[in-house]
């Protein structure tokens, strides 16, 4: 069988698609899933879905040809509307079953050929993860769904002295459902907007929390929602110094990620970043907000006040370096051309070489990325 291509669900495009106006129903152990079959320009879709499963929906769609590779009977129809049609007399007739295997599910069906012959036909429904935004708009048409339900349950009430008590009990029952599922709603809210974008090969959000908690003790980041903006990835923008300055000087608030070839994984944080000066005109201020972290051992070291310096260098040679505690030159993906000094511990709180790289001084990178946090 071949596998259908996944569809993404955007919501443009999920609006493109023509469903048909009546959905059909059918079980899995006991449980009611709902199926929409529709088209979208010259595709097949199917959607399946159940109403308490909310974060997750099954979608597929098919071209003609891939429907006719999936079962030779399938060549018995004309185009995708002949299929649709046969769907939706199959779907009234309760002759279409669904079973779940793994994480997808399978719509399946029998056609009868005109001499007879019985094909059993499995049509595999992918499972999608639908996005927070997209959950919240399903949530809010069921709260009004429900305060409709509570509105006109309220009308009865007024208008019958007899089911006063069951339609009371019912209205109570549905605000304690509007009540959960607005809380819900609150929740993925809460969680979006807190979200924390993050795009490395290097390490993981969950991985850094060490350094993002380090980073909020500073006033510039109290109290607020932090986010990490890529500004250079060795391995995609390359290990020429240059191209590194042109991307990173001038920029606030960097944070440095490094892995070694020996697949150590440290950097750096500075507050106020780098800049290229000409040759002989080199500077080094003082940023007391920088500090070094090892990913490794999740340490952080925090300047000493006065003491740290950040190298604004000659791109020609240097990349980005905090003095020369922990510094790397140009084609540091290609050749040894990072430094860690023996001296690091007096620029850095309670810092050690072997801290980072396994006490290995000089090495090559196999990644480095360069962020902005905002």
């Amino acid at each position: 069988m071949e596998a259908p291509t996944p569809i993404k669900l955007h919501e443009k495009e999920l609006n493109e698609i023509n469903f048909l106006k009546e959905d059909f129903c059918s079980k899995i152990n006991n449980e009611e899933y709902k199926i929409k079959i529709g088209t979208l320009k010259e595709f097949l879709v199917i959607k399946v879905y159940n109403e308490n499963e909310i974060k997750n929906i099954y979608i597929s769609y098919f071209d003609y040809e891939q429907l006719r590779n999936i079962s030779k009977s399938m060549r018995y129809f004309d185009n995708i509307n002949d299929i649709i049609k046969f769907l939706e007399e199959k779907s009234k007739k309760n002759e279409i079953l669904l079973k779940k295997q793994n994480d997808n599910i399978y719509l399946e069906f029998k056609i009868i050929s005109p001499n007879g012959n019985q094909d059993n036909v499995s049509l595999e429904i992918k499972s999608e993860k639908i996005n927070d935004k997209e959950i919240i708009s399903i949530l809010v048409k069921k709260i009004e769904f429900l305060e409709k339900e509570v509105e006109l349950l309220k009308e009865k009430v007024n208008k019958s002295e007899n089911i006063i008590s069951k339609n009371k009990s019912d209205i109570l029952t549905l605000f304690e459902e509007i009540r959960l599922l607005k809380n819900e709603k609150n929740q993925i809210n809460k969680t979006e907007n807190n979200k924390i974008l993050f795009d490395s090969k290097i390490t993981n959000i969950n991985e850094i929390d060490f350094i993002i908690n380090g980073l909020k003790e500073s006033p510039i980041f109290n109290n607020k929602n932090i986010q990490f903006k890529l500004l250079y990835r060795g391995t995609r923008d390359g290990d020429d110094t240059i191209k590194l300055h042109e991307k990173c000087d001038g920029i606030k608030n960097v944070i440095i990620f490094m892995r070694s070839e020996q697949g150590n994984r440290y950097g750096g944080y500075s507050n106020i970043g780098w800049e290229t000066r000409p040759e002989g005109k080199w500077e080094y201020p003082i940023d007391d907000n920088a500090f070094l972290f090892s990913l490794n051992n999740k340490k952080i070291f925090k300047a000493i006040k006065g003491k740290n310096k950040i190298c604004w260098v000659n791109s020609d040679e240097y990349g980005l370096g905090f003095y020369a505690c922990l510094v790397f030159y140009n084609k540091f993906l290609t050749i040894k051309n990072t430094n860690i000094i023996l001296g690091i511990s007096q620029y850095f709180d309670n810092c050690k070489v072997n801290d980072f790289n396994s006490g290995i001084t000089e090495c090559k990178l196999s990644e480095l990325e360069v962020f902005q946090i905002i």
